[in-house]
């Protein structure tokens, strides 16, 4: 069967490749398929380096699931620049997106204010698309970064309950920024990311 490759951003945080890998073996084992990792920055292997090893193993092709949920730089250009002229042929799946199999992966205790922590963009078509994301669960979108970057810590202020959803796969700086600011607040609550658990969504781009 066609090797799969997860194409992630990569992290300079420790846990990230890690929190990935927990996701490469869930989708091999779901999947019956040889299934490897990549990055696009930051960590190794690289997408070129995968493709180097598969190609010297004899494989001729490969599908790539990028692990993005906005189409955004990264999309429009990383992933297209990182798949050209490769020494097999690759098929891109569907990013992850934003959709209703994503969403099932998010929730939050009963009586809480939930919030969706998200990367953010400078595109507002992407923040929007996590912002219908965050409704569909009945969460509120809060963004790390970008046009529309918000300040956690008051964000939430005034509630007597909160619990947090990273939208992100691993561990990350950003992650590790917002639960130091949010150290003291003992009303907060953060889920861990969704690593392994995104197993399903992977599966069904392929």
């Amino acid at each position: 069967m066609t090797p799969i490759i997860i194409l992630a951003h990569g992290s300079r945080h420790q846990q990230a490749p890690a929190d990935l890998d927990s996701l490469r073996r869930s989708v091999a084992e779901s999947s019956g398929r040889r299934v490897e990792l990549a990055f696009l920055d930051l960590c190794l292997p690289s997408i070129d380096q995968v493709c180097a090893h598969l190609h010297a193993e004899g494989e001729d092709q490969a599908v790539v699931v990028p692990l993005l949920f906005t189409s955004a730089y990264h999309h429009t250009v990383d992933v297209v620049h990182a798949l050209h002229n490769q020494p097999i042929a690759l098929h891109c799946t569907d990013l992850i997106g934003t959709g209703e199999d994503v969403a099932r992966l998010l929730s939050a205790p009963t009586g809480c204010t939930h919030l969706l922590y998200a990367v953010g963009s400078s595109n507002h078509e992407s923040n929007q698309a996590v912002r219908e994301l965050a409704a569909s669960v009945g969460a509120q979108a809060v963004f790390a970064t970008g046009v529309d970057k918000h300040d956690l810590t008051q964000v939430v202020t005034g509630y007597e309950s909160v619990h947090i959803s990273p939208l992100f796969f691993a561990n990350g700086l950003l992650l590790d920024k917002a639960r130091a600011a949010l150290a003291q607040h003992t009303h907060v609550s953060f889920a861990p990311p969704l690593a392994h658990r995104a197993a399903s969504v992977v599966l069904a781009r392929l």
